[in-house]
């Protein structure tokens, strides 16, 4: 309980969103509150830590998200760069970044055999064109109250189509990995580091790495490990 308290603190700083933190706050009995709200509440807790520190760092590159629907972690996400490009600016250091946002915007694609014993997929909650958040003009409107209109990049469509949209320039220093399926996070990982689109540093945040009972054979984690086998990366 202590450590949700501190949780929910920091995000009630960040995010503004007072109403429903102060509504989570005060509730005795935890069993009452939606676990998928709190997985989001954790995630948008860990980004924001993750946007800092690759700020204190000086890492190079801008912060991507592979899977919006609701559009509260990439909110998270474009709090915490204002947040910190405030700071910077103060201190007259230009250190931009920009944020790309990666959205099928119609749910999920088709479930493949890698993801057959996702607890999800077998009690059908998960299935194709389920999951469906947001529209792009609903997120844009969320970000954009962050910030300005040129660091925002909205990539829609499935990953295998819309990666291709990523300027070959383009780096990242962090990723929020949250596409549920294995072969949707093969094709982000397998393109991105392909494409050195991954700089030295970047902070991976793989949202679904546990999803399939741990199995290492299946879901986000297999993707991973297959991607960090063939590309040899060392973390």
């Amino acid at each position: 309980k202590r450590l949700y308290y501190a949780i929910q603190l920091m995000n009630d700083r960040f995010l503004n969103n007072e109403k429903s933190i102060n509504h989570l706050l005060v509730m005795q009995d935890y069993s009452k509150i939606d676990p998928n709200l709190q997985h989001s509440i954790l995630c948008q807790h860990e980004l924001i830590l993750g946007v800092s520190v690759i700020y204190g760092n000086l890492t190079q590159g801008d912060i991507a998200e592979f899977g919006t629907q609701s559009g509260r972690t990439a909110e998270a996400l474009a709090k915490s760069i204002r947040n910190n490009q405030d700071y910077y600016d103060k201190i007259k250091i230009k250190y931009n970044k920009s944020l790309h946002l990666f959205d099928s915007f119609s749910g999920l694609p088709k479930i493949g055999k890698h993801d057959k014993s996702n607890l999800h997929v077998k009690n059908h909650s998960w299935s194709e064109n389920s999951l469906r958040g947001i529209s792009p003009t609903e997120l844009i409107n969320k970000i954009e109250k962050y910030l300005n209109k040129k660091n925002i990049f909205i990539y829609e469509g499935f990953f295998k189509n819309s990666l291709k949209k990523i300027k070959p320039s383009t780096k990242f220093a962090l990723i929020h990995l949250d596409c549920d399926l294995y072969e949707s996070s093969y094709d982000v990982l397998d393109y991105l580091f392909k494409n050195k689109h991954i700089n030295r540093g970047c902070f991976v945040f793989l949202d679904d790495y546990n999803l399939c009972q741990a199995n290492k054979l299946h879901g986000m984690q297999a993707a991973f490990n297959q991607i960090v086998n063939k590309y040899g990366v060392d973390y």
